[in-house]
């Protein structure tokens, strides 16, 4: 009976040890993966693909609907055209966190993206804006340097985000 209840405490032990210790990795490593998706935002805004790609994998895949998957090198290039961006135009690009799951060296994100494109008018165009609301699922990786690396994502447009067109009232 003492033998039997010995190993009852024993096997207890690590159980609760472990459900302490990783609640506080949890919430610094979704602050870090948090941080990098904002940093990148920040460089999409002032077209710096550099400060876009500095947390992505090189091994990433992105799936967007109606195009092929896109890999690193696909992405370098994409991303590097915001250099070429009119100097009329301003994006604003912001992330609202559904949820980040941390599970060891993996991580799952959820959250959705409002950007918004303007253009100042110029002597041949009128200003315009337009605004692109997205769905996001990313997944992130450990990197052996402990750094967080974005490797998988799917984005898909959320067409129950987009405000709807005001009605007319009758005259």
């Amino acid at each position: 009976m003492i033998p039997t209840f010995r190993f009852a405490i024993l096997a207890l032990l690590p159980v609760s040890t472990v459900a302490q210790v990783p609640t506080r990795g949890r919430a610094a490593d979704s602050a870090a993966i948090r941080a990098a998706i904002e940093r990148g935002a920040r460089g999409f805004e002032r077209a710096q693909p550099d400060s876009i790609l500095a947390h992505y994998a090189r091994d990433i895949i992105l799936s967007y609907p109606g195009i092929p998957d896109q890999d690193y090198a696909t992405l370098v290039r994409g991303y590097g055209q915001l250099r070429s961006r009119p100097a009329t135009e301003r994006a604003t690009t912001t992330p609202t966190f559904d949820e980040i799951l941390v599970a060891g060296d993996l991580a799952v994100v959820r959250l959705r993206w409002t950007t918004t494109i303007r253009s100042a008018a110029t002597a041949t165009t009128a200003a315009a804006e337009s605004t692109r609301y997205l769905r996001d699922l990313q997944v992130w990786r450990r990197e052996a340097d402990g750094e967080w690396r974005f490797i998988r994502g799917m984005h898909y447009r959320d067409s129950t985000a987009a405000p709807s067109a005001p009605t007319r009232r009758p005259e």
